[in-house]
């Protein structure tokens, strides 16, 4: 967290590509909010690189490719911190999951 900023009313107002740094065991609340992939400290300077290399790449996508990059971004770290039983009973999770498999089903 960076004192005095809400992470979410800074992130709202984002008009470029935004990549999340969270601490080890990030509260799953924490990614609800919006952001384009999540990095978990301590960090390389070779892995933000690399994301921030994968941002530029993905730069022109269209607007629902990049909300279910972010949904899925989101949900693979969540699954890769927390237990299946822990994130069944998170909301945030949860509507990460839904929302992703609505986009999911509307490309079908």
């Amino acid at each position: 967290d960076i004192p005095g900023v809400d992470p979410e009313s800074f992130i709202a107002r984002r008009s470029c590509r935004t990549i999340l740094v969270v601490g080890d065991q990030p509260v799953p609340a924490k990614l609800a909010v919006e952001c384009d992939d999540v990095l978990r400290k301590p960090l390389t300077r070779k892995t933000a690189l690399d994301a921030i290399s994968t941002q530029f790449e993905r730069m022109g996508e269209s607007a629902q490719e990049r909300e279910r990059a972010s949904l899925a971004a989101r949900k693979t770290f969540l699954e890769s911190v927390y237990s299946e039983m822990r994130l069944e009973d998170e909301t945030a999770y949860c509507d990460i999951v839904e929302q992703l498999e609505a986009i999911e089903e509307s490309t079908k």
